[in-house]
């Protein structure tokens, strides 16, 4: 960084400061030709029955980057370039162009850039992209509950009593600053902070309500903290993938001797809906192979691991749920290959996740509130952030004592967090495969397990065994989300068949989950009788095993 002594301003080694900032004149000849190519943009791709809708639906009026992009202008920088150049005018200036262009300058309408691609990545924001438009997809950890932001802070001056605003706009901090002067613009009489003391007037100030929301890479499960505006509060839950675009913005330091920090000054958010292709070959790959090829001796653990992967269909009728996500809990003595298998069907799932259980404790797997000096945020934990994959919980025993916690996220996927009455209920649609010692956790806590294996039998190979490739992982992974997509039904032959079986309620449901998982393996619409059959005969081997 450099500093230049003409404009006091710090810059990049590889910008230069600029030899003049604009005057009043040419900014607002600037602004003006800024709020004439946003109204050529509007009329160039027919925004304005989009405008009326959203004056009348009072939602933001969405913009597309992609028909941005292809906008061209005579006059100078085209828009693209004006939103990365100084992207918090531009959107203003083109909320401003917006009422011009439906005729009513009263309504207040909001822009969102929608359909940008991702430039970036929430763990890798430097002050490269200071005050820049910036869009990446990442994993929402956490989130606060709707706080109030000030905007505008209205002061009055000790000495002369006059009125003075001080404009908040990037101020993320509780610590509001005060005027550095009475302004004579405003009616003040000019004196310095030093000179008079400021007073706050609270019910004057001007307010909107904010949310604040943790989204990370989920592979290195570092990110940025985002600052939702009023519109987007409650868009997005703990254990969504997201797409945000926002403004990188620095925040004010809580103390006069604080670090700053960045912070994304959210836009827009978009859900990503992932695109999943048909495998070109419809035969389902090996992946019992593929599932810890060095421990040999345990067939049902991997057939069993093999249906969990795959899931059966969720079920909700009235006031029940079913889950369709399989649960498998596996026990032996140490060294049996527990740790083997959990980290061999991490990596064959679409969405895994190994977690020893000592190393994040109850917190780190269930999630937390998190009390932020009065505001509360809730710290989503892995069982949470895996929807839709598998969760693989090492040494559960350790938390033997607090193993009650996964009750409910075990059979209703729902967890509760609850704190100084604050409370929170967020989703947990993942598979979980725990492993630990035998008898070191409660018979409740097995309950919720689909099948509990004993392994001492396996036996491991001594060299000589192939690994996957980085290929076949790949293929296998791409199998299972597609099939993932497929709900086989169950038709009334075998819900009779099913029904003769000398199985109690929670019995039948883990029998028609496992079945479900078995048709999706062959990629099959409907569940077969010899679907339900080795779904009962994995059953009947955990039950042998556990036995022993």
């Amino acid at each position: 960084m450099t500093f230049d002594n003409k404009c006091g301003m710090y810059f990049p080694e590889t910008e230069t400061a600029p030899d003049e900032f604009p005057t009043k004149a040419v900014q607002e000849s600037l602004d003006k030709e800024t709020i004439e190519i946003w109204k050529n943009f509007f009329a160039t791709f027919s925004y304005k029955s989009a405008i009326n809708l959203a004056k009348k639906d009072k939602q933001p009026l969405k913009v597309y980057w992609n028909n941005i992009a292809d906008f061209k202008t005579d006059l100078g920088l085209d828009l693209a370039s004006r939103l990365d150049k100084d992207p918090e005018r531009t959107l203003w200036l083109g909320r401003c162009a917006a009422k011009e262009f439906a005729g009513d300058k009263k309504d207040k309408i909001s822009l969102q850039i929608v359909n940008r691609s991702a430039d970036s990545s929430p763990d890798k924001l430097t002050a490269l992209q200071a005050h820049k438009l910036v869009t990446f997809e990442g994993l929402v950890t956490s989130t606060s509950n709707a706080r109030p932001k000030i905007i505008n802070a209205v002061y009055q001056c000790a000495r002369c009593l006059a009125i003075v605003k001080e404009p908040l706009s990037n101020m993320e901090s509780r610590r509001i600053p005060a005027p550095l002067e009475c302004y004579r613009d405003q009616g003040g009489c000019g004196k310095q902070h030093t000179s008079t003391r400021f007073n706050l007037i609270r019910e004057k100030c001007d307010y909107i309500d904010t949310q604040f929301a943790e989204i990370v890479n989920r592979k290195t499960r570092k990110g940025i903290s985002c600052s939702l505006p009023t519109l987007l509060i409650d868009s997005i839950e703990v254990g969504q993938t997201v797409k945000v675009t926002g403004i990188n913005t620095l925040a004010v330091p809580e103390r006069a001797d604080g670090i700053p920090r960045w912070y994304v000054s959210v836009n827009s958010i978009e859900n990503i809906l992932e695109d999943i292709q048909k495998p070109s070959n419809e035969k389902m790959p090996d992946i019992k192979s593929a599932i810890a090829p060095g421990i040999t001796g345990i067939d049902a653990v991997k057939e069993a691991i093999i249906l969990q992967l795959f899931g059966g269909v969720p079920r909700e009728d009235f006031d029940h749920y079913a889950r369709g996500d399989i649960h498998i809990l596996l026990f032996g003595k140490p060294g049996a290959g527990k740790s083997t298998l959990l980290k061999s069907a991490m990596n064959l799932a679409p969405v895994g996740t190994y977690a020893p259980a000592p190393t994040y404790g109850i917190e780190g797997l269930i999630g937390e509130v998190v009390d932020n000096g009065g505001w509360y945020s809730v710290k989503g934990g892995e069982i949470t952030l895996n929807t839709g994959g598998l969760l693989c919980i090492d040494d559960v025993d350790a938390i033997k004592d607090k193993v009650s916690a996964f009750f409910e996220p075990l059979e209703h996927q729902t967890v509760t967090l609850r704190a100084r009455g604050y409370s929170r209920r967020l989703p947990a649609k993942c598979s979980v495969l725990a492993a630990g010692i035998e008898k070191q956790v409660s018979e409740p806590f097995r309950q919720r397990f689909d099948c509990i294996f004993k392994i001492d039998s396996a036996s491991r190979v001594k060299g000589g065994y192939k690994r996957p490739s980085p290929e076949t992982l790949e293929e296998i992974r791409n199998y299972i989300s597609y099939a993932r997509t497929i709900n086989p039904v169950l038709r009334k032959d075998e819900r009779d068949y099913l029904n003769t079986i000398d199985y109690n309620w929670r019995e039948l449901n883990k029998v028609q989950r496992l079945a479900e998982a078995s048709a999706r393996k062959r990629l099959s619409n409907v569940v077969e009788g010899a679907d339900i059959e080795y779904a009962h005969k994995i059953i009947e081997s955990a039950v042998s095993s556990e036995g022993k």
